[in-house]
């Protein structure tokens, strides 16, 4: 399922790095990006500096793919 996984050393704090194989997050973005479109297409466009955040990603089950990726990697993690 993962390509590579690195710790990476940023600020005090250690940033667990994980990359999925191209098959799979090439898909995944794909479908990602028409749902994010999908979702912000009632939505005025932001102003220089603003910001938009979802509050369904983790909950919907069009981003299921990306919840079990993470639950994939937080068990690795876990595990190491």
């Amino acid at each position: 399922m993962f390509e590579g996984s690195d710790v990476l050393s940023m600020f005090p704090t250690f940033v667990w790095k994980i990359q999925l194989h191209p098959e799979r997050h090439e898909a995944m973005d794909a479908k990602f990006l028409r749902r994010f479109e999908r979702m912000r297409r009632d939505v005025l466009p932001l102003a220089p500096g603003q910001g938009w955040q979802s509050t369904d990603v983790a909950r919907g089950r069009n981003f299921q793919d990306l919840v079990s990726c993470v639950h994939h990697a937080a068990k690795a993690f876990s595990n190491s």
